[in-house]
């Protein structure tokens, strides 16, 4: 047992080299005891993780159910309006002013709203027809004798063209035939018809009448006028009558015909005189009208077919106006 316990004791002494006071040993069964907790490996400021965390998921929960109490924007389903285009300014394109629409000449005829009353209110060139107070055609009566001049004429053999001018069928006449009054010249330009007479003697009216018209050079209108009475077939004008253009406002199919105007007169050239107008509108005045005394004679037939294709065209007298009517006693 000594031996025992003597070997105890120097373990003890080689085991430590001194003996430890009492309090020392004391102090170092306190350590061991501490010890035997698991020593920690990571560095001191990171020892409060788990308390740090803690807080942080207690201010995500407060965090979410304020969230959760907030209300909530409700996102629209539709896709945002797009921007409106730009719409770049129209291009100022330069106009051309403002014209009235254009309008049919007036139309003049010799029946209804177009007829003789109403020619002067067609237009204002047309005035005279209606305010003029030298207009034509009047009645021969009541008549100066006189002696006149005879009618001295210079016709020859023309080519004429034949025109249905939707008034009246005129003649075109070739240049060189003329009639001379005093000294002066007028040259023939053409001669139209009128069914029946325009002008009346002593208050009678004939079927027909053809008006020769003449100009100067001063342009100044002198009229010659043939009146035309029912008989024989006029052969005369059997070549302008084989070719008459029915329809209105054309030429007629064969213009080559060849006659003399002078043909289509009486020989006496007696006749009477005064000054007048167009008979027919815009009633130019200052005319000079030569109607013949005698009158010519054509066929029922050609009177009448004439008449088929221009109609009624004869203006009514107009009123005298003390104006003087001279009639021819000699030549």
């Amino acid at each position: 047992m000594a031996v025992f316990a003597l070997l105890g004791a120097a373990g003890a002494l080689a085991a430590d080299g001194h003996a430890e006071p009492k309090d020392a040993k004391a102090h170092a069964s306190d350590s061991h005891r501490a010890s035997k907790k698991p020593m920690a490996l990571t560095p001191p400021h990171k020892a409060k993780t788990p308390a740090h965390g803690a807080k942080n998921a207690e201010h995500k929960r407060k965090a979410s159910a304020a969230k959760k109490m907030m209300p909530t924007k409700k996102m629209s389903s539709h896709k945002p309006a797009h921007k409106p285009a730009t719409t770049r300014p129209a291009k100022k394109v330069a106009m051309a002013p403002h014209t009235p629409k254009k309008t049919h000449a007036a139309h003049w005829g010799y029946r209804g709203a177009g007829g003789p009353a109403h020619w002067g209110d067609l237009k204002p060139t047309f005035k005279a027809c209606s305010a003029g107070q030298h207009q034509s055609p009047v009645n021969l009566e009541a008549t100066e004798p006189g002696h006149l001049a005879p009618l001295d004429m210079h016709y020859k053999v023309s080519l004429i063209d034949l025109v249905n001018n939707g008034h009246t069928v005129q003649a075109n006449y070739g240049k060189g035939s003329y009639i001379t009054l005093g000294n002066e010249r007028y040259d023939l330009l053409q001669f139209h018809f009128h069914t029946p007479s325009e002008h009346r003697v002593a208050g009678r009216s004939f079927p027909m009448e053809i008006h020769f018209v003449h100009r100067n050079k001063r342009g100044q209108l002198a009229v010659v006028g043939v009146l035309v009475a029912t008989g024989d077939y006029n052969l005369a004008a059997r070549e302008i009558w084989d070719r008459l253009p029915t329809r209105a406002h054309t030429k007629s199919a064969n213009t080559r015909a060849l006659i003399n105007a002078r043909d289509l007169l009486p020989g006496d050239t007696k006749h009477f005189l005064y000054s007048g107008s167009l008979t027919t509108p815009p009633c130019s005045e200052n005319v000079k009208w030569l109607v013949l005394q005698t009158p010519i004679v054509f066929s029922e037939g050609q009177i009448a077919k004439l008449h088929r294709i221009i109609g009624m065209n004869a203006r009514p007298a107009q009123a005298r106006n003390s104006r003087y009517l001279l009639q021819s006693i000699g030549g």
